[in-house]
């Protein structure tokens, strides 16, 4: 069986459109998981002289309608504002939000000496947290305006508790953060459908692209090479 190259090129082109366009799409404006149960933080709102909170250095200089600001002129030390929390039992996927601004926040030596809101894991049994494992929720370096900011992280097996660190880890200038979050999280039973009927769509869009140049030697080796950069983006 043969293939014609000489398909409707545009017809390729208005389809790689459609399916990039419905990929952003989801990616920009739909949220693939919810928030259950309550909240895991323990005074979220940083109030009651942070009852549930340790501080690493006296490094807070304003404290005001639940926004904390942590400040370093040195940048020779690390300021952390930190909460341990016990995860309830078969949690498997939490999210955690945060509004953070920065100024001044010089560039460290480390790629982590930023202002950071970071989840780190700690496995059963252990007092070394997990930094191998994705963490961070944001790294602010230089002025940055107000935003928001949300992410999932899955709770891998073995993981009992884990503590949430807002920080300068030095470096110089002031981060401020407000409205923390933490929460156990789930999929929506719409994305558990929607993944695989994208990806499907994409696979099957692909081949009939490319599989009419794999009838020849040349055309198996560019398919090859296109295959390579599909896949890593």
């Amino acid at each position: 069986m043969t293939y014609d190259l000489r398909q409707p090129f545009n017809l390729r082109v208005h389809l790689f459109i459609l399916i990039t366009a419905i990929s952003l799409s989801v990616e920009l404006f739909y949220q693939p998981y919810r928030q259950v149960g309550t909240q895991l933080l323990s005074n979220p709102e940083l109030s009651q002289k942070f009852a549930g909170w340790h501080l690493s250095d006296d490094g807070i200089s304003r404290v005001r309608e639940g926004q904390v600001r942590l400040s370093n002129a040195d940048g020779k030390r690390s300021v952390a504002l930190s909460q341990e929390i016990i995860l309830p039992p078969d949690v498997e996927d939490v999210v955690l939000t945060a509004q953070a601004g920065s100024s001044s926040i010089t560039v460290g030596k480390k790629s982590w000496n930023s202002g950071r809101v970071v989840l780190v894991s700690y496995p059963e049994g252990l007092n070394k947290a997990d930094y191998h494992r994705s963490h961070e929720l944001f790294s602010l370096i230089g002025s940055m305006d107000w935003r928001e900011y949300s992410e999932l992280f899955h709770v891998y097996p073995g993981i009992d508790r884990m503590k949430l660190q807002v920080q300068l880890s030095k470096t110089s200038g002031i981060l401020d953060v407000k409205d923390l979050q933490l929460y156990a999280a789930e999929y929506k039973d719409s994305w558990l459908f929607l993944k695989p009927v994208m990806i499907v769509a994409a696979l099957v869009f692909l081949a009939w692209v490319f599989l009419p140049y794999a009838q020849n030697r040349s055309g198996r080796a560019g398919l090859l090479a296109l295959g390579a950069i599909v896949l890593i983006v």
